[in-house]
């Protein structure tokens, strides 16, 4: 008697037990955010499943379906959700239930009967004690917005890789963290190339960078655009221009910086081009009045500060009417532009020459050791200047007559111009072709 007593004990302790962890099993299950189902078999008279029914459900199963708890629960499969019949599902968890494998599906799609939409969900099923324990996640959102992620990344894929700029994302440290796939387009390197090493080591002039500002800053001291020099994989020299920007991580937090940079050869070129034509004298091309005048005011402080002595020559073509009236505009012409090129072809690389007048020249020596030095210089211009130009079926015998004046401490532009007109005067009334100089005293 006395063991058939402990026999009854253990089997209520067991029971008990096993109730409690019912219950434990049925407050986790219904405290779960995700929806659960119990589903149990429904046989034909064969013995073959032909549905499932609700056996058990968690608030959130009956809330996703938008039917109360008590209704939710006796439905069966087939009435409820038809379309876990059409789709094939229904199949899975017959598979899950005759194999006892576990069911696992990622961002599976099918027509949800009640909310009448396609819809994506995360689905598991397992079978516990010869029913199916089901739980499923909505995951329509998350794949919208991979979707929509993919899509972002393949329009900045194609961006990237058919942009004429190159994006470039800098550490702290001035370390490369990633560049543009348009790297490969416009300069020949390959990313990884770039990846890893210090930008001052790509493009040198990056590497110890002063604020070297384009266009107005947004702020006092912040760098937005700059031009640089850089040489691209094959060792031709490129003109870039970038610009320049704090970059924020997902925090909004700085996170070293962006640099996005373009080749702009064309552009510098044209503006050269222009700054050339607008420097020149378009017959000639020697220096136009304006211009010559311009740096003859820099240079004469420059040549001061060092002690040293600057010159100017005054040159005027002899008789040069006379050409144009007896050979023609187009001799006159001929006669000028070859006139510079002999003028060019007797000067050092850091001399100016210059039209200042329809046959009047202008000639600048920084550096001279004296008056002297600037008359030898004047003389071999007009010997130069004396010999013959050919021009159509002809040739042209011209002379110019020379003007010298030195810079002194002190004087304006125009005295030092006018001191050199009036030695060239001299020079004229002296018989022309020669030359005279003239000193701050004269």
């Amino acid at each position: 008697m006395l063991g058939v007593n402990y026999e009854v004990t253990d089997l209520v302790q067991t029971q008990e037990k096993l109730i409690t962890e019912r219950q434990r099993l049925r407050t986790t299950l219904d405290s779960l955010l995700d929806p659960h189902l119990i589903l149990g078999p429904v046989h034909n008279a064969d013995g073959q499943i032909t549905d499932l029914r609700i056996l058990r459900a968690n608030p959130a199963a009956a809330a996703y379906n938008q039917m109360p708890l008590d209704r939710f629960v006796g439905a069966t499969i087939r009435e409820f959700w038809p379309g876990h019949v059409t789709s094939g599902l229904f199949d899975r968890y017959l598979e899950v239930l005759i194999s006892g494998e576990p069911l696992v599906l990622d961002d599976y799609i099918f027509h949800h009967d009640i909310q009448d939409q396609s819809r994506h969900f995360d689905i598991r099923a397992v079978m516990v004690d010869n029913n199916l324990s089901i739980t499923w996640r909505d995951v329509t959102e998350r794949a919208t917005a991979m979707a929509q992620l993919a899509a972002s990344e393949l329009q900045f894929r194609l961006l990237a890789e058919n942009s004429t700029d190159v994006v470039v994302h800098l550490a702290a440290d001035d370390m490369v963290l990633w560049v543009s796939p348009s790297v490969q387009t416009v300069l020949g390197w390959e990313p990884g190339d770039w990846i890893g090493h210090p930008i001052g080591e790509l493009i040198p002039s990056f590497g110890n960078r002063p604020c070297q500002p384009l266009t107005n800053q947004a702020r006092p001291g912040q760098c937005l655009i700059r031009r640089d020099q850089i040489r691209s994989r094959d060792g031709h020299s490129h003109w870039i221009e970038s610009r320049w920007s704090s970059f924020l991580n997902a925090a909004k937090e700085p996170d070293g910086e962006v640099c996005t940079f373009r080749i702009i050869d064309v552009e510098v070129s044209t503006e050269r081009e222009l700054e050339r034509r607008a420097a020149t004298d378009s017959l000639t091309a020697l220096l136009n009045r304006e211009e010559v005048f311009s740096q003859i005011q820099r240079l004469t402080v420059q040549q001061q500060r060092k002690g040293q002595e600057l010159a100017v020559l005054f040159c005027d073509l002899d008789h040069f009417k006379t050409v144009n009236d007896t050979y023609g505009h187009n001799a006159g012409d001929a006669v000028l532009q070859a006139m510079a090129a002999r003028v060019r072809s007797c000067l050092r690389s850091s001399d100016l020459a210059a039209r200042i007048g329809g046959d009047e020249l202008l000639v600048v020596l920084p550096g001279v050791q004296g008056v002297n030095d600037a008359i030898t210089i004047a003389e071999k211009l007009r010997r130069l200047a004396s010999q013959p130009v050919p021009i159509t079926d002809s040739e042209v015998s011209i002379t110019i007559s020379v003007g010298v004046a030195l810079a002194q401490e002190g004087e304006s532009l125009d005295a030092l111009i006018a001191r050199a007109d009036a030695a060239m005067y001299d020079a004229k009334q002296s018989g022309r072709d020669q030359v005279v100089a003239i000193t701050a005293d004269t």
